[in-house]
């Protein structure tokens, strides 16, 4: 069987980091793919600084693109909030498939690294959504409390970055430059 791996990670790599996460993750899938007998494609399906609020990703369009093409049978994930923190969109993704299978007459999968669960029974199913709703509720509790450490900045006139055009004359004033 031919693998795919698709990494993702919502911060910017550090070119000058090799032990970054997308690596990490990588690593851990080209280990679980060996494991299982599978033969991995060389192409690399990466989004680095890449949410997973939304699907449409460079890394993730060449993987739909390929599979598509029948490159390869099995998406292979480190976990599966790292394909989308959208249960809408994991459960659109899901229907493609589906859609793929029946067209072309082939098997096509989604197997994760980390999360070891059936996904082609009703009950792993309903744990792959409940891991995706997880993610989706972590990514909006996260956006909220950025929202509110901005809001009191703003309200207590702590400015990040200066616009342009302006200095600071105290630690809460601005004058224009």
């Amino acid at each position: 069987m031919r693998a795919a791996i698709y990494t993702r990670k919502s911060i910017k790599a550090d070119e000058k980091n090799p032990a970054n996460s997308l690596e990490i993750q990588r690593s851990a899938c080209e280990n679980y793919c060996r494991s299982k007998g599978w033969e991995i494609v060389p192409d690399r399906y990466d989004d680095s600084g890449e949410t997973g609020a939304k699907i449409d990703r460079p890394g993730f369009r060449r993987l739909v693109r390929d599979l598509k093409a029948r490159k390869f049978y099995i998406i292979v994930v480190y976990r599966y909030d790292r394909l989308t923190r959208s249960l809408l969109h994991f459960q659109s993704f899901l229907r493609f498939l589906e859609e793929l299978r029946m067209r072309q007459k082939r098997e096509v999968h989604i197997s994760c690294a980390t999360q070891q669960i059936d996904s082609t029974t009703p009950t792993g199913r309903f744990m792959i959504n409940m891991i995706v709703s997880f993610g989706e509720l972590e990514r909006e509790t996260i956006s909220e409390r950025q929202k509110a450490v901005c809001a009191h900045k703003k309200r207590v006139g702590k400015i990040d970055k200066l616009p342009f055009g302006f200095c600071r004359e105290t630690e809460v004033r601005l004058r224009v430059d």
